[in-house]
C-alpha cells in the first residue's frame, strides 16, 4: 500500500524563505554564515566628512536578521531621504569589502534593500527596527549624537 502524503503550502513562511533568500544573496554570505557574521551600522547624516558608525555583535547581527526578516514587503510610495541632516541608518556586512551597493538603508518606516542594481521596500512598522538598531549604538556613538539621532527616530 502507497502512502499519500499532502503538502500545503504557507505563504508567510514561504515569504519568509525568500525572505531569508533574498539577504543572503544581498549580503553574500551562506545561509549558514548569515547569523555568524558581524554587521556594520552606519549613521547617514554628514556631507563633507566621515559619518559615524558601529559593529554589531554577532548576537546583535542575529538579533537584527530575526527582525528584519519579520518586515513585510513595501506596498505603495516611499522613500528614504537623501537631502541633508539625518538620512537613516546603513547596515552592512562588516566581514566583506562594500561595492555601494550591497546594503540596506532603513529610515522612516521603511526598509531598502539595494544590490546588484536592485532595489527592494520593506515596511518597519513605527519604525521599531531603526529604534532597535539606533538603541545599539547607546556607548558607542558620542552621547550627544545618540541623543539627537534618538529624538529623529521618534
Amino acid at each position: 500500500m502507497q502512502r499519500v502524503y499532502s503538502f500545503t503550502t504557507y505563504p508567510k513562511r514561504i515569504m519568509g524563505l525568500s525572505f531569508l533568500m533574498f539577504l543572503v544573496t544581498l549580503l553574500g554570505c551562506s545561509v549558514t554564515a548569515l547569523g555568524d557574521k558581524k554587521m556594520q551600522v552606519e549613521v547617514d547624516m554628514f556631507s563633507g566628512r566621515p559619518n559615524p558608525h558601529w559593529e554589531l555583535t554577532v548576537q546583535e547581527s542575529r538579533e537584527f536578521s530575526q527582525r528584519f526578516q519579520s518586515l513585510s514587503t513595501h506596498k505603495g510610495e516611499g522613500y528614504v531621504n537623501d537631502g541633508l541632516g539625518y538620512r537613516g541608518l546603513i547596515v552592512r556586512d562588516s566581514g566583506e569589502e562594500v561595492d555601494g551597493e550591497r546594503e540596506i538603508v532603513i529610515y522612516n518606516g521603511l526598509a531598502v534593500t539595494r544590490g546588484n542594481g536592485k532595489s527592494q521596500q520593506f515596511t518597519d512598522k513605527n519604525r521599531t527596527l531603526e529604534r532597535w538598531l539606533i538603541q545599539t549604538g547607546e556607548g558607542r556613538l558620542e552621547d550627544e549624537l545618540y541623543h539627537q539621532i534618538s529624538k529623529l527616530a521618534q
